[in-house]
């Protein structure tokens, strides 16, 4: 398979508010969002343009007002395995979306993902940079701070970001430090690169 020039994947980790990179964000020819993705008020910070939404068809998936013409969904072996037989219907209800609109990533990809990180259930972003390693020449990430120093979303209040932060276990599911260094190692190697520091 002949793989495509690049892509910048959007990760929603608070760091992005710390740069306004949405005019350079938005002059890329593939750019990728993740799940719960807001742009109302944050376009400065991280532009408008969408060309994949990168889900995981999780119970609290919001609904957009304008889909992107690409969707892939990303869901980890565990679920995936238990789905198979109504796959597409119990995706469908938690996009509500029509079963042609989207793509679920098949079972040998996500277990060969889970495999490389020797994790059973990663992130909907890790998904979607080791898949976006396997179509493009070229990945770029901007916004992946894998729940280590803040445990919010960029989008989220600042009552959320408390709860998050203080009752809720957020992101515990995933193994949040053995992502980072896996990722960190595949900048350090050259396999992604950080918009930050290509600016």
């Amino acid at each position: 398979m002949k793989k495509k020039d690049s892509i910048l994947i959007i990760g929603n980790g608070e760091s992005i508010l710390s740069y306004n990179l949405g005019i350079e964000i938005d002059k890329y020819s593939i750019v990728g969002r993740i799940n719960n993705y807001k742009l109302k008020g944050f376009k400065e910070k991280i532009g408008s343009k969408t060309d994949i939404w990168i889900n995981g068809a999780n119970s609290k998936l919001e609904r957009k007002n304008i889909y992107p013409d690409k969707i892939l969904v990303f869901i980890p072996s565990e679920i995936l395995t238990k789905k198979q037989k109504n796959l597409d219907s119990y995706v469908s209800n938690r996009l509500k979306l029509d079963e042609n609109k989207f793509k679920v990533i098949s079972l040998n990809t996500i277990k060969n993902f889970e495999e490389k990180i020797k994790h059973h259930r990663l992130t909907t972003g890790l998904y979607s940079i080791l898949w976006a390693i396997e179509n493009y020449n070229e990945v770029i990430i901007h916004g992946f701070d894998f729940f280590i120093n803040s445990k919010s979303h960029y989008y989220n209040s600042k009552i959320t970001s408390i709860i998050n932060k203080y009752f809720l276990k957020k992101g515990s599911k995933h193994d949040n430090t053995k992502e980072k260094n896996f990722v960190e190692k595949m900048i350090e190697n050259k396999k992604i690169k950080r918009l930050t520091d290509i600016q």
